[in-house]
């Protein structure tokens, strides 16, 4: 991987520390090239490992997040659930990253993979919850 710069790295440095800001980096590049490829286990594989690496870290929820998408993406909709879920409970105990809110990304996510499942009334719960957390602040 090549080693990031920009204003958005450097940020993110200061927040994280370098190592885990290129860590981050890195792993955000190659799951978007996932995303555009067939193979998503090495990726999968990698950001459980990162997310598991530092669990109180605030990158951990967002390594949950990208892969339970990865997830939706490739249609494996009852392991993109829950894995939703474990994005919840990562931002329950993580400090809060960039204005981020995981939790509300999660369950509206989390939602539409129930309801592809077909599992409506899942899905609606999972709409309730969104809903109880209000609307978002504005950036």
């Amino acid at each position: 991987m090549t080693s990031a710069s920009g204003p958005l790295f450097e940020r993110v440095s200061r927040s994280v520390g370098h190592d885990s800001a290129q860590r981050w980096w890195d792993l955000s590049e190659e799951t978007y090239r996932a995303a555009r490829g067939a193979d998503h286990g090495g990726v999968l594989r990698k950001l459980d490992a990162a997310a598991g690496a530092d669990p109180g870290s605030p990158l951990s929820p967002a390594f949950r997040l990208w892969a339970a998408d990865v997830l939706g993406r490739v249609s494996r909709d009852r392991e993109a659930a829950a894995a939703y879920d474990r994005v919840i409970a990562a931002a329950e105990s993580a400090p809060p990253f960039e204005g981020i809110d995981f939790t509300r990304q999660a369950l509206w996510s989390r939602a539409a993979a129930q309801a592809r499942l077909g599992s409506i009334d899942a899905a609606t719960e999972s709409f309730r919850e969104l809903a109880k957390r209000g609307e978002p602040d504005a950036l």
